[in-house]
Order: C-alpha cells, then structure tokens, then sequence
C-alpha cells in the first residue's frame, strides 16, 4: 500500500500536480493500492494540526486511521 501526501496549496498547482500525479503513477507502477491523501479529512481541520499546519496532533490518528482502512476494505471486498 502506497500512503500518498499532498503539499499545502502554497507550492502551487505544479508541484501540487505533480506530486499527486507521482504517487498515482508509482501505485499503478508496482501494482499496490493508493491511500490518495493520508491527511484527507484532517489537513483542512486547524483543530487536527499542529501550529506548523503541516503534521497532525495525537487527536487526529482515529481519522488517519480510517482513510487507510476504507483502502484495506476496498482491497478487500475485491478479493471476495
């Protein structure tokens, strides 16, 4: 599994493309499942960041946890 990150939206389209893009490409590449944005549902949230607004406090690993799970579950149900 392949847990994709995205840059705060500063870095601009390009490098914001780009990476999204990278981490898209290298799950297709070697064939894993892609969590496409590990902080989905918390990076947008002040209350789950830290001050930097780049890393996640302890509160927010439930969230963190469940977008990895909804991948796993996905993976999963395909196999049955």
């Amino acid at each position: 599994m392949l847990l994709g990150i995205q840059l705060p939206i500063n870095y601009g389209p390009q490098y914001r493309d780009g990476l999204r893009d990278m981490y898209r490409d290298a799950a297709h590449e070697f064939n894993v499942p892609l969590v496409p944005f590990l902080l989905e549902g918390v990076a947008s949230d002040p209350k789950l960041m830290q001050d930097d607004g780049l890393h996640p406090v302890a509160a927010a690993e439930a969230k963190v946890l469940d977008n990895v799970l909804l991948v796993i579950a996905s993976v999963l149900s395909a196999l049955r």
